[in-house]
């Protein structure tokens, strides 16, 4: 039987860490560190982790499971729930933020200028200038 070659994705996926909302997530555990008086120092003394650990997942360059979560949210004061609502709220006011920026940007693209000479090999939009305002080419 054939093999059937995989479909190429009209479309590919963003990765969950570069979007938006995403950032709602660090700057909810920030707060929350901030919100209790814990200076990144102490927060990591509580987890058992370094200050570099907390300094990473508040940027975003470290991803937190969920008992990490639950660590965090309790040695900050909280539950699960508080940071769930907070989430939430971060999460809808970026949606909002990009919804509203896209709505702005032009829906243009560019298009490379090329043309087809006479031996089917492509030329650029300078190759086309007059001489004058070409750049001398080296040789």
């Amino acid at each position: 039987m054939k093999r059937l070659k995989p479909k190429a994705p009209s479309k590919t996926a963003q990765k969950s860490h570069y979007r938006a909302e995403y950032r709602a997530i660090h700057e909810t555990l920030r707060e929350m560190r901030l919100e209790a008086g814990l200076p990144q120092i102490d927060l990591a003394e509580r987890l058992g982790r370094s200050q570099n650990f907390v300094s990473q997942a508040e940027l975003g360059y470290k991803r937190l499971d969920g008992l990490q979560l639950w660590d965090w949210t309790h040695a900050c004061g909280r539950d699960m729930e508080q940071f769930g609502k907070a989430i939430e709220a971060g999460i809808r006011q970026a949606r909002k933020t990009v919804a509203n920026s896209q709505a702005e940007q032009p829906a243009t693209r560019t298009k490379k200028l090329a043309s087809k000479t006479k031996e089917g090999t492509t030329r650029s939009k300078v190759a086309s200038l007059p001489p004058a305002k070409r750049k001398p080419v080296r040789g």
